[in-house]
């Protein structure tokens, strides 16, 4: 389990999940620059983009968070 602010740290948290065997949990909130640590894209031939959305519209069918009540 990781927040949006670690998505930077996921491969090592595979890493350490594999190695491990135990669930790998970063809830933190660094304060460097998520995107610094993103591997440079390298993409030939057919390639595809994954929307990550930061923030919340209340509307996911995925999410964990209950709906707010009025």
């Amino acid at each position: 389990m990781f927040g949006p602010q670690t998505l930077h740290r996921l491969p090592q948290m595979l890493t350490a999940l594999t190695a491990e065997r135990r669930p790998q949990i970063d809830v933190s909130f660094p304060l460097i620059e998520k995107f610094d640590n993103l591997p440079t894209a390298q993409a030939s031939g057919v390639s595809a983009l994954v929307t990550v959305m930061e923030g919340c519209s209340r509307f996911c069918t995925y999410c964990v968070v209950p709906t707010p009540r009025p």
